[in-house]
């Protein structure tokens, strides 16, 4: 079955498309697009986790635990920025991600 899309001499698992309008696609092309949405997502989840450690650097842990400055409230800390970051970049990609989706409505 796989092999009924494979052409012979291009080297690729889509087929190419021959009428007017319509892009050839190749397995370059689908990598390198899901190279640069990997990457754009790493930078977005790492820029949330930031804001969300600079934010969280403003509440006060003296009324949640007995030494805030421990090293045990300093990974608590931590590890509350991964999540509400991870939290934030999931919105973030999303919205992204439906945006980019409209275009083909537009279009």
């Amino acid at each position: 079955m796989i092999s009924a899309f494979f052409q012979a001499g291009r080297g690729t698992f889509f087929p190419t498309f021959k009428r007017p309008g319509e892009l050839e696609m190749n397995m370059g092309n689908v990598v390198a697009t899901a190279g640069m949405h990997a990457l754009v997502s790493i930078i977005i989840e790492l820029m949330c986790i930031t804001l969300a450690w600079y934010v969280i650097q403003d509440v006060k842990l003296d009324l949640f635990m007995r030494r805030p400055r421990s090293i045990r409230a300093r990974l608590l800390q931590v590890m509350i920025a991964v999540i509400f970051g991870h939290l934030f970049a999931g919105f973030v990609i999303d919205y992204w991600q439906w945006s980019n989706l409209l275009k083909g409505i537009v279009e």
